[in-house]
């Protein structure tokens, strides 16, 4: 009893400093409800160093508007009024959040925000005002200087922005921020760029643009402390490169780029993403280049751009991580000059419209730091991505011509995805996959089957884990290590499968027949198989019961006992489906469902009262038939 007293006492130990702390991440209306807890917490939100508060009239359907939004009012006023009258010679709120989506709310949102800058040292001042009409803030709020944190959400700064005095200002983001005049945005940014770090504008516009030389005043300062922006607006005028040379992380867009006389070096840039609205190729380049510490690359287009041809020699040493998005090139070449001259690549990211033939690129390129390379339409070398660990390829209507006789070989490679690669020789495939032997995952879709047959035993995957393989007739040898399976099993003539000792879950493609030998010796031979699926959709029904169905007597191996779920996909009523179901329910000491999703909805009444007729070794077996047109998604 002592001990579970103690537990229960934990939190009155904590001072009310920690406590108060504690209540500051909490909006103000649930800090004030604690109040109700015991003495000791009645008085204790008066002393939170931080007031927050939300409003939505998207929220309110039953109750009138304005009567909700006059509450809100109410509850605000009082909680300033309180403060204000416990607070009168030590004002303590630090941080100040207001988020109000009401269209009538202009004089209201503005008295606030006076009353917070006059109730304390506020240093960090949260504004969103959200509402059909833009909001408007004072521009005291500039001349506050104790503000170390200025965020600020759909409103606008009314009146000219005379002075500006943010000696502690670290981080200001604006967001559909509207300014009287380009004059009033330059002021600001200029009034703290002594101390900036962190900035960010996303759509901070003016009522007019001027292109006075006090519209420039921005360019005259410079931001020594600045390590962070994103600027995403079309004032580029305010934001020539040269005040930005600084940073260590860089997010523009093209606009920004806009009558740029010369781009400086960029001596600690480490992540540059740029969204190319307008054509500026050459100035993206030359930052890339003057940017020696460059590391992380994105270059994103909203819509398909065409790239002009690069200049002579690109050289990126720093660069590791690379993503293009939406970019058309000119010149075929351009990608292979681009990456050439990244030789310390970690992960390669490449969405392009249309496919890049990179059969002359030869041996050029090699990426022995390659970790990740995603390349769905980019005909990259296999030979430039041998040390990654993570690969997908998908190129559509690719026919791959036969590998060097040189043999492949990727020790590091773990996950292997080929998506409607077309072999124009088999033996490729066995030449690149022999070359993998620490592979944990292997997916591979394509058109036509591929006769290994040849291949023996050659093929060892003792790590893998995850084989979704449905039109690949891999040796299932290769794949006894396998907890997920998929595979076609008319692929396979034999009517005997290995042994998988970790084979959890099976989905079998059935493509012409059932092979009953096959699947019953798969089942016996996955002792601890949990899950098992057969899909049919073949509608030749001439083709589908070929093969009788025999009880199996003298099959080698157990029934698993651990198999709690089957299903059947296509299942068109045959005589052969239902003696497999019955012999699944009849052996299956644990299962739980057997699912059936036929093909015929008509023939399913005389089924379903054979079924249900049938003997079954689970207490809790449940048997049901659900349509097509419910059919759930599977793990593969």
């Amino acid at each position: 009893m002592a001990k579970s007293k103690s537990i229960d006492d934990r939190i009155s130990e904590l001072s009310d400093d920690l406590l108060c702390k504690i209540l500051s991440y909490l909006p103000t209306k649930q800090s004030i409800n604690t109040s109700i807890l015991s003495k000791r917490w009645k008085s204790l939100w008066f002393f939170i160093p931080s007031l927050d508060f939300a409003y939505d009239e998207r929220d309110d359907h039953n109750i009138g508007l304005e009567t909700e939004y006059f509450r809100f009012v109410q509850f605000v006023d009082g909680v300033f009024g309180s403060r204000r009258h416990v607070h009168v010679d030590q004002p303590n709120i630090r941080r100040f959040r207001l988020r109000c989506g009401f269209s009538n709310s202009t004089y209201d949102t503005t008295r606030w925000i006076n009353n917070a800058l006059q109730l304390g040292n506020v240093e960090e001042l949260d504004i969103s005002l959200y509402s059909r009409l833009f909001s408007t803030l004072p521009t005291q709020v500039f001349t506050c200087t104790t503000l170390v944190v200025i965020k600020l959400h759909e409103l606008t700064i009314e009146g000219e922005v005379d002075s500006v005095c943010l000696p502690s200002l670290k981080i200001l983001n604006l967001h559909c921020v509207k300014f009287l005049s380009d004059d009033c945005v330059a002021k600001v940014l200029s009034g703290s760029s002594a101390t900036l770090e962190d900035l960010i504008l996303e759509s901070a516009i003016s009522f007019k643009t001027s292109y006075s030389s006090s519209s420039k005043l921005v360019c005259k300062s410079f931001f020594p402390k600045l390590r962070r922006v994103s600027a995403k607006i079309r004032n580029s005028f305010l934001f020539p490169l040269k005040v930005l040379s600084n940073v260590q992380f860089m997010e523009i867009s093209s606009y920004t780029l806009y009558d740029a006389p010369a781009v400086p070096t960029f001596n600690n840039l480490v992540t540059l993403n740029i969204s190319l609205i307008l054509l500026y190729w050459e100035r993206v380049m030359h930052i890339i280049q003057n940017s020696p510490k460059l590391q992380n690359l994105v270059i994103e287009k909203l819509q398909y751009l065409t790239i002009k041809p690069l200049p002579s020699s690109v050289f990126l040493p720093s660069l590791k991580f690379m993503r293009l998005r939406w970019l058309k090139f000119e010149d075929r070449d351009c990608v292979g000059k681009l990456l050439s001259g990244c030789p310390n690549l970690e992960k390669n990211t490449h969405f392009a419209h249309e496919h890049i033939d990179v059969s002359s690129w030869g041996n050029s390129i090699r990426f022995p730091k390659l970790d990740i390379a995603i390349v769905p339409t980019l005909h990259l070398p296999l030979e430039a991505l041998y040390n990654a660990q993570l690969l997908r390829i998908s190129p559509n209507d690719l026919t791959l011509k036969p590998l060097p006789a040189s043999s492949v070989f990727l020790p590091s490679l773990k996950v292997v995805r080929l998506r409607w690669v077309k072999f124009e020789d088999s033996g490729c495939v066995g030449k690149l996959l022999s070359g993998c032997p620490n592979l944990e995952k292997i997916s591979h879709f394509e058109h036509k089957d591929i006769d290994v047959s040849s291949w023996g035993n050659s093929i060892r995957f003792p790590n893998l884990d995850i084989a979704i393989v449905p039109a690949l007739w891999l040796p299932l040898e290769a794949l006894q290590n396998a907890q997920l399976l998929r595979i076609s099993p008319n692929g396979y003539p034999t009517s005997h499968a290995p042994i998988f000792h970790n084979l959890r879950d099976v989905m079998l493609d059935l493509i012409i027949v059932y092979n009953w030998d096959f699947i019953v010796s798969l089942i016996h031979h996955s002792p601890k198989l949990q899950v098992l699926v057969i899909k049919k959709d073949l509608e030749n029904e001439s083709m589908v019961e070929r093969q009788n169905w025999c009880n199996p007597n003298n099959i080698s191996g157990c029934f698993p006992s651990h198999l709690r779920e089957c299903k059947l996909v296509g299942f068109r009523g045959l005589n052969s489906e239902v003696q497999f179901a019955r012999y699944i329910m009849k052996n299956a000491m644990v299962l739980e469902s057997m699912i059936i999703w036929p093909l015929e909805a008509q023939k399913m009444p005389r089924i379903a009262k054979i079924l249900w007729s049938s003997p079954r070794s689970s207490p809790t077996c449940e048997l049901s038939f659900e349509s097509q047109a419910s059919k759930r998604c599977f793990w593969w």
